[in-house]
């Protein structure tokens, strides 16, 4: 079971400084702990002109919320705001059971101090919850 899915995201990736600029890239498998190897099948990053892109593929013993967990995508603005999470089921999960405990928040947005709300995103189709992060 994946109690806290940053833990997940932090141990195979890396973010150094290189300069005055940050570095993002994977970690190789043969540095990873040996927990993780028995986690995840595959972990890749894409990087575009917008954001930076981990894709983790776990194997089939994990769960979230007692779910089975087929992915998790991070996505982020390298030195800006914004981002998401993306937590990916496999196609037999019963996600209707564990969407109840993602709640919306207000949040005050950084530039003007007024607030939004923010929200997870539920794409029954794509098996597919999102947490959006600015």
């Amino acid at each position: 079971m994946v109690a806290n899915i940053k833990a997940v995201r932090d141990l195979p990736v890396a973010d150094a400084v290189i300069g005055d600029t940050y570095e993002f890239y994977v970690t190789p498998r043969s540095q990873w702990n040996p927990g993780f190897d028995r986690l995840l099948d595959s972990v890749r990053m894409n990087k575009n002109y917008e954001y930076t892109e981990y894709h983790f593929k776990f194997r089939d013993n994990v769960f979230y919320r007692g779910q089975p967990l087929a992915e998790y995508h991070y996505k982020f603005r390298p030195e800006s705001e914004g981002g998401q999470e993306v937590l990916k089921f496999a196609r037999n999960a019963d996600i209707d059971s564990i969407w109840p405990n993602f709640k919306s928040r207000q949040v005050e947005d950084w530039m003007d101090g007024s607030l939004y709300e923010s929200k997870a995103e539920y794409d029954r189709q794509n098996k597919t919850i999102t947490c959006y992060f600015d």
